[in-house]
């Protein structure tokens, strides 16, 4: 029964994520579109980042720009980490808002995560650097290090990548 109650809550809370902005599909808009979509009228959070990793806070909201305040770094520059925990296997593209150096390991056995950039994304002005996050297994925490930068926040959109955005509601 609790199982159930489990599985309820979690598909609920799913048709929900994006109950700030009008239910349709992005099909035809394509994934990088739909992201900056989120960049520019959110639904937004903020978390603060971490120089320790064992201080990193989880910074996932599916469909939300996510800002992250950086933090001072030794060297004087900012910098920092947080946690995403990826829903789904597979890649995912990281749209940010500031151009921003990103590494990412699993927070399981500090293994690295391939780590790909694409450059500014097309037709999305706010969205400065996209980053790919490659072969991200189902349920697994992710440390994701900011930096350095002289930049004070970078904001964040991260979406399931599978070659097209075909399907995607919310």
């Amino acid at each position: 029964m609790l199982k159930h109650l489990v599985i309820a809550a979690a598909v609920t809370l799913s048709l929900v994520a994006c109950d700030d902005h009008d239910d349709h599909a992005h099909a035809e808009e394509g994934l990088d579109a739909h992201a900056c979509e989120h960049i520019t009228a959110g639904p937004f959070a903020q978390v603060s980042a971490a120089l320790d990793p064992a201080d990193a806070v989880e910074a996932f909201e599916q469909h939300h720009l996510v800002t992250v305040a950086l933090v001072d770094r030794p060297e004087g520059r900012k910098g920092g980490m947080v946690v995403v925990t990826a829903p789904e296997a597979g890649d995912y593209r990281l749209l940010l808002n500031a151009d921003v150096a990103v590494a990412a390991t699993a927070v399981a056995d500090g293994a690295a995560v391939g780590v790909g950039y694409d450059g500014p994304a097309d037709g999305c002005d706010d969205a400065l650097r996209v980053v790919q996050l490659e072969s991200l297994s189902q349920g697994a925490a992710y440390l994701l290090a900011f930096g350095p930068t002289d930049a004070a926040t970078v904001g964040f959109v991260m979406e399931h990548f599978d070659g097209d955005h075909e399907g995607h509601e919310h």
